[in-house]
């Protein structure tokens, strides 16, 4: 299935919500890919240029051109600002390029983003507040990040706080994480932390 793209660098799963899904075939998954580590020999406790969001050479081309240094020549690209926001706005960039695209065919554009938007600036690169969204779908699954069930509300809150309003906002919630009655709470937190005054 993977024949056809060249190397393979990063392999993203998202399916144990999947019916055929079993815990023997995740423990193979699992196992398969935990064989290729040594393969590529990737440990990403940082930025990693190569691997990285926005170290493509026309990004750091630009940059350059506008600031007059290539970010691999910087110390520590990872801490500097004009880098971390020049990698934001091109992607807000190209979101609202797209933007554009699907509202010229009659269409709204959403998108599934990571929980609220500071959060999400610093994991990912990803600045959806500032983007011109229809939709935003913010993941808030809260045992990713070791979190209890409040942090669903905090999340939300944040979110909800930051866009002011600009375009409609779904929360998401990792169903598979909850027991019924957690599912509640979890529901629960997501509307509450939508009703800010």
């Amino acid at each position: 299935m993977l024949n056809n793209y060249g190397d393979i660098g990063v392999l993203w799963f998202d399916g144990e919500w999947e019916e055929t899904w079993t815990h023997d075939f995740g423990k193979d998954l699992y196992n398969y890919v935990r064989d290729l580590q040594p393969k590529y020999g990737l440990m990403q406790k940082g930025e990693i240029p190569e691997f990285d969001f926005g170290y493509h050479p026309d990004a750091r081309k630009k940059f350059k051109e506008i600031y007059d240094i290539d970010p691999l020549e910087l110390k520590h690209p990872e801490l500097n600002n004009k880098w971390l926001k020049f990698r934001l706005d091109e992607v807000t960039s190209l979101v609202n390029d797209l933007v554009k695209i699907t509202h010229k065919n009659g269409t709204e554009l959403s998108a599934a983003v990571f929980p609220y938007p500071e959060m999400s600036r610093k994991m990912v690169r990803q600045d959806w507040s500032s983007c011109n969204l229809d939709i935003a779908c913010p993941m808030n699954y809260h045992h990713f990040y070791n979190k209890d069930l409040d942090w669903i509300k905090y999340s939300v809150e944040n979110g909800i706080e930051e866009t002011n309003g600009r375009f409609k906002y779904f929360s998401g919630i990792f169903v598979n994480a909850l027991t019924p009655q957690k599912l509640t709470i979890a529901i629960n937190n997501a509307i509450n932390g939508g009703q800010m005054v």
